[in-house]
């Protein structure tokens, strides 16, 4: 029976274990409804149970545990291995991630929507994916999931990227524009309830949050599945949808997410746009940037599904752009102002003529330095080439030259213009109203192109230019990202990447012993590519800690530069600040500085996009006193100046902008036909001159302009020597120009430039890095402004003695985490931030070992004022000249010469009645006694050495116990005597001076065995002790020169004459009824009294100094004083009243009648007899008739 119980049990335990183990988990891999079932509900409310957590904290707590912080990558494996392998989560998973990440790579959105957050772990993936710019705002409506998220989010380091909100999507997205002024999303992803997806996309679709080519990603639509959706999404003809098959998060469950592709309105055609749509251009470069070198080899693109061939595919760009053919330009006046000069070769040229617009408007403000001298300066070079016989000889060269406004987006529609001539034109269908097929003028093929200015724009251009093959030239571009050949093959420039000028920024930093600045950038690839440069330079060489890296919004809001200056000043050491920032966010910065009273307090460190302009510091100078700026090394280019300052309106016609910068210049206005003439402003002559009637001065960049064009001459000069070797002309070899061959020649060219400097490339297509170090400096009365303070050229040469700081200080100020420590601290760093550190004292005995330890000094030794050392502890002594010594030898001396004149007085009157009745053998002992405890003060303060300590052992205890000796051997004689006395009349034994003197004797050679015992075992000598006077100020710290005896010795040492003390006082007491007669009992017990009160008092005083610094000084005279005190007590009650008597009273000094121990028996019976009294007051009367 037993056996059946028991195999039923175990049975049952085993199936249920299999079932748990093996059977569910086989289960659920592959049924989407029992895997929600057990998951979702039995497992997870069975864990939180059991751990008192909930899952997502359990999750957060798996990122914290395995996820290094600021790692996107590394929570979202932290995640997934948590998922995988120990608890399950409905999280999109590793899989569903995969296709997640391709559809954000594709979109490259600028603003994303992500309904439902959970923990988090979708947010950080797309956010890591984000370009710089990009905004993700997430939606959770449980208030427990989004705390988590926001660890988990912060965690990842994604915390700036991402707008967390919690709520219902019902009620946030209505407000979506209101709230975070998104205008549409690039972007949405749907992981909330599944219920909810329809009725959220239909609202966002009302509140116009999504555009044209907006992408809904939406996880789920299988399992637990959202039906209604799909059927929605799949029919409605405003989108278009793919479905990406996959499985459930962490199982074999069939699932997969559905994306789908917002078409707009239905009555809209794709080829029915007109003019410049925001949301197509904003979407070419997309487009452009989706043309991998694969899709150009086999010249196809797969866009939407469709096959089109690459000449196709361009046509359909160009009129989704600008919505016409581009054959048509002329006919719809779309076509952009451009500066056009025929030619045998064309090149074309990007130049930021007017800046940045407001919002809706491309083009603001005409840039006069900028903008028209670069733009002047390329046609300067045109001419100077096209003149040269030597250059190109017969080949003339033209231009297309274009505005970009300062907008990367603009510039890239404007540089579709230099691809014209690479288009085919199906124009089969097309024909003339007498049936003849049409005739289209040939576009001039443009074979390289010189700009563009700001890299961003460069980079866009760029983007487009690989595609057709031209090469490109810039000017002024200095991204590290342009030197990617991978991306940006044919590009080059004349100017070096920012990655130079980081590494001379980083230079001059640690030249001025600077180690601790914050960085500001502008947004943009400039600015967020230079600093990028400047960190990674930074951390390589070591020994330069950034404080803050700031980065200014492309578009700032009110306030913004403020905040800035406040962040900065929360690390306020950091004085340096390094600013890649264009001309409008430096003049912001050093207002608001000014604002914020803080001239004088940051040191700016400024990129080439500072340089030596003196527009961003206007008004502003004394903020930017003390400025050190950079750029490419620059000459001024002579030619260049004659002949800008002798354009006019006459001569410069083929400038379109130039009358536009003639206003401007001047301050007046022309008359145009039609248009009426502006009251208050000045009417342009055209007898204006530049630089006689306006401010002139070359602008920084007009060199590298005129290289740009010269080195592009170069390569197709030697391209035409070799493809065209005697020919006169371009021969058919160079038409068309081959824009790969043409670009192996630019890499090649090497000529010196215009400012007599050499123009070539590296293997990037970079110029060699060579700068100007120049100082902003006020206080030099003679020339304020810029000054050349030092050069760069693959390094540094500064010179100090030329810099100059606020109100014309020479001392370059500093900028660190932590000033050097004061001598004698230590440095303890602060964690994880190099530069910084707290300063620490050693403190006590330590010195400083090293910058960042201490170390305590040898037992013998102190630390050295400064603690950068020890040295020799001094070593002191008890000197005869110390108070602490002065008053015993003052007691001792005097003690010596009165025990002397009492041995005087009793050897003189040996024979005396006196002396003879105080037992004179004894009394000498006593004598003696007394005599050596006074001596022993003298020993105990002598410098220590070997003798001395020997007759310290010797003496310390003998003097004491001679004295109780013979005391005790006196009390005892006459306590026998009585005792005896009162038994019978026969006397006591060893009651003679023979026998006093014996016992005497015996009492004191226990005290020299002693002696003599110790001896042997240590011997005496002297020892240095360091520990006694060590006080907590090492400055006050001896050691100290003493024997070697330690306080227990000491106390052994006095033991014996304690015991013997001890003795004599209780046969004292016992004896305190003795008649007057026999006087010498009661004086020794007074003497024994108050010798018992002052080693009481001994005790407390000695060992209460024991932490005392001078604890030797103390002990000692201690000692010396309470025994002088004792023998002195010993001294005055039994031997100067005798002196007394024989030296004033001699007549008392007689015989007295000697008395018989019969006597003495009856005195003791009648002193018993009165002792027995019940009124205890009876006085004994001596008998002196006997």
């Amino acid at each position: 029976m037993w056996l059946t119980v028991l195999y039923s049990c175990t049975g049952g335990a085993a199936l249920l274990y299999a079932l748990y183990r093996w059977v569910i988990p086989a289960a659920v891999q592959y049924h989407g409804g029992l895997a929600l079932i057990w998951h979702d509900v039995i497992v997870e409310r069975m864990l939180d149970t059991l751990t008192q957590s909930t899952r997502p904290q359990r999750i957060l707590t798996a990122v914290q545990k395995n996820a290094t912080r600021g790692d996107p990558r590394s929570v979202v494996k932290a995640i997934d291995h948590f998922c995988r392998n120990k608890e399950w989560a409905m999280n999109v998973g590793d899989e569903k991630g995969c296709i997640l990440d391709s559809v954000v790579s594709e979109v490259n959105p600028a603003t994303v929507l992500e309904l439902g957050t959970y923990c988090g772990y979708s947010t950080v993936r797309i956010a890591s994916l984000l370009p710089p710019n990009a905004k993700l705002i997430t939606l959770e409506f449980n208030p427990d999931f989004a705390a988590i998220a926001r660890q988990v989010i912060a965690w990842a380091g994604l915390e700036d990227k991402v707008q967390l909100v919690e709520g219902a999507s019902g009620d946030w997205i209505p407000k979506m524009k209101e709230q975070f002024g998104v205008k549409t999303f690039d972007l949405v992803f749907l992981d909330h309830w599944k219920n909810s997806y329809l009725p959220d996309t239909k609202l966002m679709e009302e509140c116009g949050l999504l555009r044209k080519g907006s992408v809904l990603l939406a996880d789920n639509v299988i399992c637990p599945g959202a039906p209604e959706y799909l059927e929605f999404i799949r029919s409605s003809p405003r989108y278009k949808s793919q479905y990406f098959k996959s499985h459930l998060e962490y199982t074999k469950v069939e699932d997969g997410l559905e994306k789908s592709v917002f078409l707009g309105l239905v009555n809209e055609e794709w080829t029915g746009v007109k003019g410049r749509g925001s949301g197509l251009v904003l979407s070419v470069p997309l487009l452009v940037i989706m043309m991998t070198s694969e899709a150009r080899s086999s010249h196809r693109c797969c866009w939407l599904s469709s096959p089109f061939t690459y000449q196709t595919w361009l046509q359909l760009i160009w009129v989704l752009l600008l919505g016409v053919s581009p054959g048509s330009w002329a006919q719809q006046g779309t076509q952009p102002q451009s500066i056009k000069i025929e030619g045998d070769i064309t090149l074309g040229g990007l130049f930021p003529v007017h800046s940045r617009g407001p919002a809706g408007v491309p083009c603001g403000e005409i840039k006069r330095e900028k903008g028209i001298h670069r733009l002047e300066a390329m046609l300067y070079a045109l001419d100077q080439i096209n003149s040269d016989p030597d250059l190109l000889p017969n080949i003339t060269l033209g231009a297309r030259i274009l505005d970009t406004c300062s907008r990367d987006t603009y510039a890239l529609e404007q540089s579709l213009t230099f691809v014209q001539a690479l288009i085919q034109k199906d124009t089969s269908d097309v024909r003339c109203s007498n049936g003849e097929p049409p005739i289209i003028p040939k576009p001039e093929r443009v074979v390289g192109v010189i700009g563009a200015s700001g890299s961003s724009v460069s980079i866009m251009v760029a983007n487009v230019l690989r595609l057709f093959s031209i090469p490109q030239i810039s000017y002024a571009s200095t991204a590290p990202e342009l030197s990617d050949k991978s991306r940006y093959e044919f590009f080059s420039r004349v100017v070096p990447p920012d990655s130079y000028q980081a590494q001379a920024m980083v230079d001059i930093v640690k030249a001025m012993g600077w180690n601790y600045v914050s960085t500001l950038a502008s947004e943009g690839n400039y600015g967020e590519s230079g600093v990028d440069a400047f960190l990674q330079i930074s951390r390589e060489a070591g020994g330069l800690c950034i404080a803050q890296s700031i980065k200014i919004p492309r578009e700032p809001r009110p306030g913004e530069f403020e905040k800035i200056i406040k962040r900065l000043m929360e690390t306020s050491n950091a004085r340096g600040v390094i600013i890649f920032a264009n001309e409008d966010d430096i003049k912001r910065v050093l207002q608001s500085a000014k604002k914020a009273n803080l001239t004088g307090h940051f040191l700016f460190v400024g990129s080439d996009s500072w340089g030596a302009k003196n527009s961003p510091i206007q008004d502003q100078e004394d903020v930017a006193e003390g400025a050190v700026t950079i750029l490419p090394k620059r000459a001024s280019i002579d030619g260049f100046d004659q002949y800008f300052t002798s354009r006019s309106l006459e001569n410069n016609r083929r400038n379109i902008w130039f009358a536009e910068f003639w206003e401007d210049d001047f301050k007046c206005k022309l008359t145009r036909p039609g248009i009426k003439y502006e009251l208050g402003r000045r009417k342009c002559t055209g007898e204006e001159r530049i630089s006689q009637h306006s401010q002139y001065e070359q602008e920084g960049k007009v060199q590298f302009v005129i290289d740009a064009v010269y080195a592009m001459a170069h390569a197709l000069h030697s391209m035409h020597m070799d493809l065209c070797p005697g020919s006169m002309g371009v021969c058919e070899k160079m038409d068309p120009v081959e824009g790969q061959m043409l670009l192996q020649y630019i890499h090649s060219v090497n000529f010196n430039g215009s400012a007599g400097t050499g123009v070539m490339f590296n293997e990037n297509g970079d110029a060699p890095g060579r700068y100007d170090i120049f100082q902003y400096q006020l206080s030099n009365v003679s020339n304020p402004g810029y000054k050349v303070i030092g050069q760069w050229t693959n390094h540094l040469r500064l010179n100090p003695e030329e810099m100059q700081w606020s109100g014309g200080d020479r001392n370059i100020p500093e900028s660190v985490c932590s000033f050097p420590c004061e001598s004698g601290e230590r440095k303890k760093m602060v964690k994880g931030v190099p530069c910084c550190w707290h300063c620490e004292l050693c403190d006590g005995y330590q010195y400083l070992l090293d910058e960042f330890s201490c170390d305590m000094c040898p037992f013998d030794m102190r630390p050295l004022k400064n603690r950068t050392g020890c040295r020799i502890t001094p070593i002191v002594k008890l000197e005869w000249s110390s108070p602490w010594a002065i008053i015993p030898v003052f007691l001792a001396i005097l003690g010596i010469l009165a025990t002397t004149g009492v041995i005087v007085t009793f050897i003189r009157f040996n024979d005396t009645p006196i002396v003879r009745a105080s037992g004179r053998e004894l009394s000498y002992v006593l004598l003696t006694g007394i005599f050596l405890i006074y001596l022993i003060t003298f020993l105990m303060i002598a410098e220590p050495s070997v003798a001395v300590c020997a007759f310290r052992r010797l003496l310390l205890g003998l003097g004491m116990s001679i004295s109780y000796s013979a005391m005790l051997t006196k009390t005892n004689r006459i306590y026998r005597i009585f005792e005896q006395g009162k038994k019978s009349v026969t006397p006591p034994k060893f009651i003679s001076p023979t026998s006093q003197l014996i016992i005497t004797f015996i009492l004191i050679s226990v005290q020299l065995l002693g002696v003599f015992i110790w001896f042997g075992v240590m011997p005496p000598h002297t020892i240095i002790d360091y520990e006694e006077q060590k006080p907590p100020n090492p400055e006050f710290a001896r050691g100290v020169l003493k024997c070697d005896m330690s306080d227990l010795s000491l106390i052994l040492c006095l033991s014996y004459s304690i015991v013997l003390m001890i003795t004599c006082t209780v046969y004292a007491i016992k004896s305190r009824g003795v008649p007057e007669t026999f006087n010498e009992a009661k004086p020794i017990g007074f003497t024994m009294y108050t010798t018992c009160i002052i080693w009481l008092a001994f005790v407390p005083i000695f060992f209460g100094t024991a932490q005392s610094t001078e604890k030797m000084f103390i002990q000692t005279t201690t000692l010396t004083v309470s025994m002088s005190l004792s023998a002195t007590v010993s001294l005055g009650m039994l031997y100067i009243p005798k002196v007394y008597v024989i030296i004033f009273h001699p007549e008392q000094n007689v015989q007295k009648r000697k008395r018989s121990f019969k006597a003495v028996a009856q005195a003791a019976t009648v002193s018993t007899n009165l002792s027995q009294k019940s009124n205890g007051e009876s006085k004994i009367v001596p008998d002196r008739s006997q």
